[in-house]
């Protein structure tokens, strides 16, 4: 991991144009490049050493470049935005989380952002972040939104899965079993379809349904189960 940091701090040299350079080159580009680099360095923070402190600096120092490229690069502002929400939420500052994933979203909105992949990650973020905040009808809201766009798209079914997981975990906190039961019954179908093999993955998703009393059916066969079973 230090040789991989030693790597990252050479690069932002690399990257920096000298004094002399700086009237010729692009301001936009050079703002872009700096802030995607502070912006790799907190993830790396985050994930690889879990310092929420350093992560936030660095953060905080790609946003502040944000505004020089958000026209010129509206999917990278609205992604470090999003990021640097993400770190708020771990550090349980869940309202400047909400301010900074709110700008992402009008980003997307504002821009007309096609939906991607770096859409589809920024949309989740709100939907978990609503969830946590106990915020659960808007939290589902913005799951039904992400499922009318990711529908149509066919690249990536666990992409749909994930997203019916998250829904059915929200409409569970509101009450909502029976449709609930049909969301995770969904996702749990794509999951023993396309992950099978992750025997790991399998055991943690069925413990999590069986702790709940989400018992699709394809569970209850393998288990010889029946819904008797978790009536008493």
């Amino acid at each position: 991991m230090e040789i991989i940091l030693s790597e990252l701090d050479l690069y932002i040299h690399n990257i920096e144009p000298k004094e002399a350079e700086k009237d010729s080159f692009k301001s936009t580009q050079y703002c872009e490049r700096k802030a995607h680099f502070f912006n790799n360095k907190s993830s790396f923070e985050l994930l690889c050493r879990k310092d929420s402190k350093a992560a936030l600096k660095y953060s905080l120092k790609a946003t502040d470049l944000c505004g020089k490229f958000t026209d010129f690069n509206p999917l990278l502002a609205a992604s470090i935005y999003s990021d640097l929400a993400e770190v708020y939420r771990t550090e349980n500052q869940l309202d400047e989380a909400y301010k900074y994933l709110s700008l992402a979203g009008k980003i997307i909105s504002d821009k007309k952002l096609p939906f991607g992949y770096d859409v589809f990650a920024i949309e989740r973020k709100c939907a978990k972040l609503l969830e946590s905040m106990g915020k659960y009808f808007e939290a589902f809201l913005f799951i039904n939104t992400i499922l009318v766009q990711i529908k149509d798209r066919k690249d990536n079914p666990l992409d749909l899965a994930n997203v019916l997981w998250d829904g059915g975990f929200i409409l569970l906190k509101m009450n909502q079993r029976e449709k609930a039961q049909n969301y995770l019954g969904s996702a749990y179908k794509i999951y023993s379809d396309l992950r099978a093999d992750d025997t790991k993955f399998m055991d943690e998703i069925e413990i999590k349904l069986l702790q709940n009393k989400i018992i699709p059916l394809p569970l209850l066969k393998k288990f010889n189960l029946s819904l008797e079973d978790f009536k008493k």
